[in-house]
């Protein structure tokens, strides 16, 4: 079943989207490899958290000034064990060794600047992610760096801006200064923080002494961007503490974005809005269509599991509303026999008649008690069995109803993310058909 983050994917793809329609000047093709057990955490569709850490990466170079957007060529499942370090992996694709033989050629298929391999996290990967420092020591020249543009990104479990972390080592950025001493492909080629206080995407949470999650600000290192109310960044001009990632980027990207042109199976090279757009339309109407499909078995199967509930309630309240009864009879019946025996036995003055009709009450309840202990007897053994079958079922029900819920929820989600998405298309052909 689709989970509840469906909503943050479609408006993290919304955002996206409206920047799209704006079009970078640059744009920087992705080929991205997955394996089986990613796919198996999004319902065998490893395009929906893809597609996220892309939207998620944009997104950050949107907030901090770049001129640059990913487009997600091509995605393609390869064979690889969840198990096992990261650089091992990263070496095989650089070294095109099983499974990764056919990068360069999908790369020319597909026209992808950049190739990035995504798996699940594990401790073996003994890191969020490892990439190629693209142009180190070149002062920005990335003309021999086409074949080093891979990187390994663990796309669980992670912060959602490892992605973009990496990708910026490939752009030619390292860590910080508190870590690396100096820069990537310039001195000042790196990220930025405050101890204490915050870190820019290239920089360790825990070098600076901040939370993992709510120390890290989602932009790269600039003196002209503001962090937490202080600069992000440090003039590069500044030798010793000089850190600007977003000026590097606006060199190296531009670089990257020709290594490979255009070509008709990935849309590469320049990127087109309208294909964007379509993307986004077709994700969400596959969104829609699984989800409805989810929503109909659900009301199915919650159909069935209320009516047995229903069943199972009904017979335990009837059981005991009987067994209740007849206990009362027995009580009520006996008393009453009694009375009319105890009437007939001490009676005096009483014609036969009268004494007569006596002992026909006493013999009615009587037998109307003697009826009632049956009754009551016979109910007795049925009453528990049938509260447990009832108690027994109360989790399934509560289960069956959660899932049902949920899927409507979802369901009412897809459907008004796939309105969204018809909207912004229909912009889209009117602002994209007209740049």
């Amino acid at each position: 079943m689709k989970q509840s983050w469906l909503r943050v994917i479609v408006a993290l793809s919304l955002i996206h989207f409206s920047w799209a329609l704006k079009a970078a000047t640059n744009t920087i093709d992705v080929l991205v490899l997955y394996n089986s057990d990613l796919a198996a955490q999004y319902s065998g569709d490893a395009n929906t958290r893809i597609q996220h850490l892309i939207n998620v990466t944009n997104q950050i170079y949107l907030d901090s000034n770049i001129d640059l957007e990913l487009n997600l060529v091509h995605s393609q499942l390869v064979s690889y064990s969840t198990t096992g370090d990261s650089e091992v992996a990263l070496n095989k694709m650089t070294n095109g060794e099983a499974p990764f033989q056919s990068i360069s050629s999908m790369r020319e298929t597909y026209g992808a600047d950049m190739v990035v391999f995504m798996r699940p996290y594990d401790s073996s990967h003994n890191s969020c992610g490892i990439a190629w420092i693209g142009g180190y020591n070149s002062n920005g020249n990335m003309t021999s760096w086409e074949n080093y543009m891979m990187s390994h990104v663990s796309a669980t479990t992670c912060g959602d801006y490892v992605t973009a972390h990496e990708l910026g080592h490939n752009m030619g950025l390292r860590h910080s200064r508190l870590q690396d001493g100096s820069g990537g492909t310039f001195p000042y080629a790196l990220g930025h923080g405050v101890v204490g206080d915050f870190t820019t995407i290239m920089a360790y949470q825990s070098s600076f002494n901040v939370d993992y999650v709510n120390g890290k600000i989602y932009k790269f290192s600039s003196p002209d961007l503001t962090c937490n109310g202080q600069p992000c960044g440090v003039n590069r001009g500044n030798a010793s503490s000089g850190a600007d990632a977003v000026y590097t980027l606006g060199i190296t990207a531009p670089q990257i974005a020709n290594f490979y042109g255009a070509t008709n199976n990935g849309n590469g090279g320049t990127g087109s809005c309208l294909a964007t757009a379509q993307q986004l339309l077709d994700d969400a109407q596959s969104e829609h269509d699984t989800n409805k499909a989810i929503y109909d078995t659900e009301k199915l199967e919650y159909r069935v599991v209320r009516k047995e509930y229903a069943v199972r309630k009904g017979n335990a309240r009837k059981l005991e509303r009987a067994y209740a009864k007849y206990v009362k009879q027995v009580t009520t019946y006996a008393a009453k026999r009694d009375d009319f025996l105890d009437q007939y036995n001490n009676a005096t003055g009483l014609t036969t008649r009268q004494r007569n009709a006596l002992y026909s009450r006493y013999v009615r309840f009587s037998n109307l008690h003697d009826q009632a202990v049956i009754n009551r007897d016979t109910t007795q053994p049925l009453v528990a069995p049938a509260q447990t079958a009832f108690n027994d079922y109360i989790p399934v029900f509560e289960n069956a109803r959660v899932e049902f819920d949920t899927a409507k929820q979802n369901y009412i989600d897809a459907k008004n993310a796939l309105r969204a998405a018809m909207r912004l298309y229909s912009e889209a052909e009117v602002q994209c058909l007209g740049q």
